[in-house]
């Protein structure tokens, strides 16, 4: 059956290949990604990991990538020809591609991780953690109301009622900065905050952006409902040959993930 796959696979290459060009044409991109155990090597197993690529409206695909390990060379390799916008977490390893210079990639940050960051903070600091929570919920409200609107209508609005939210959240972040204990949840949430702050502000610039990188953890789930322990997605087939694949040879497995989406996973051997 293995053998099955893999001739299937091979033959479906050249959409794959044709997807992944067109997917980095997009001028606004969605990214993230999810780690799955794969046996083989020394150790006998090891954490690889998932990557999801999803264009915008004119480039309806979500193509996956897999490496061997989360260092910044797998997406800035798959990204290497991109420009334009890029949804994804605060993650270091994209820090080279948004930073490098010449880079043409503008990254815009997750209101949702930020979020969680207050969120973890409310049991120790529920007046700070509250005041920012609402202020963000104010945010997912005006995004809902836009929802169906323009792209120039969704921007019009941010500007006129999101931009004002975010000044307050960022005159608060400033006054939390110095008085909260450095090791403390709210700490860690205004730093984190304000470490992406230029990135979470973004999304009010076009209103094509999104206030948060969902899309890519939702299509990255199925690849994660698998991975509890003793669980198994990907096998190494040849040790001393990377980068490896998961249940096929040296080729790409495309499925239609969701209708009006083509999704494109590439599997190495």
């Amino acid at each position: 059956m293995c053998d099955w796959v893999k001739a299937t696979a091979e033959l479906l290459r050249p959409l794959y290949d044709l997807q992944r060009k067109l997917v980095l044409q997009s001028s606004v991109m969605w990214t993230d990604d999810t780690r799955v155990t794969v046996l083989g090597g020394e150790a006998g197993s090891f954490q690889g990991h998932f990557w999801t690529h999803i264009g915008d409206q004119q480039h309806p695909y979500s193509v996956y990538d897999f490496t061997t390990s989360r260092r910044r060379d797998g997406p800035a390799r798959f990204l290497e020809s991109y420009s334009g916008y890029l949804h994804a977490d605060a993650y270091t390893g994209y820090d080279a591609i948004f930073l490098d210079e010449g880079s043409n990639v503008l990254e815009v940050a997750c209101w949702s991780h930020t979020r969680r960051k207050f969120f973890d903070a409310v049991k120790s600091y529920p007046r700070e953690a509250h005041q920012v929570l609402e202020w963000i919920r104010q945010l997912y409200d005006i995004e809902d109301r836009a929802h169906n609107w323009s792209v120039d209508a969704r921007r019009a609005l941010r500007a006129r009622e999101a931009n004002p939210v975010l000044d307050k959240i960022e005159r608060y972040l400033a006054e939390l900065a110095p008085t909260a204990l450095p090791k403390s949840t709210l700490a860690k949430a205004v730093t984190y905050a304000r470490n992406q702050w230029e990135a979470l502000r973004r999304y009010t610039e076009d209103g094509r952006l999104t206030i948060d990188n969902n899309v890519s953890e939702r299509t990255l789930r199925h690849k994660a409902i698998g991975r509890k322990p003793g669980s198994s997605w990907a096998v190494k087939r040849q040790v001393h040959a990377p980068p490896y694949c998961t249940r096929s040879w040296r080729a790409p497995s495309v499925i239609v993930s969701s209708p009006g989406r083509m999704s494109a996973t590439f599997y190495w051997a």
